[in-house]
């Protein structure tokens, strides 16, 4: 068996080793607190600029095939129209 000072002993080392540890967990959690407070409104401002970048990127993307309908019916239909007109 272990004596009853041995024991002692050690649990006063393992009490204070959990307060230590419980002391730096605390400092750690409160330092990503501090930077997540202040990175908020930085990744705030960058998602609202992603946000406007996609939607640019989406006005363009439904743009093109618009554009390409409105030329293809141009050729296909456009020279009908034209000679249409002069025929008159």
């Amino acid at each position: 068996m272990v004596p009853r000072n041995g024991w002692n002993s050690y649990q006063k080392l393992v009490l204070d080793k959990l307060d230590e540890h419980s002391e730096s967990l605390k400092s750690l959690g409160d330092e990503m607190n501090s930077i997540r407070i202040k990175d908020v409104p930085a990744l705030q401002v960058e998602i609202a600029m992603l946000k406007i970048k996609a939607g640019m990127w989406g006005a363009i993307a439904g743009m093109v095939p618009a554009a390409l309908a409105v030329v293809y019916i141009w050729l296909q239909y456009g020279t009908y129209l034209s000679a249409a007109v002069v025929n008159k």
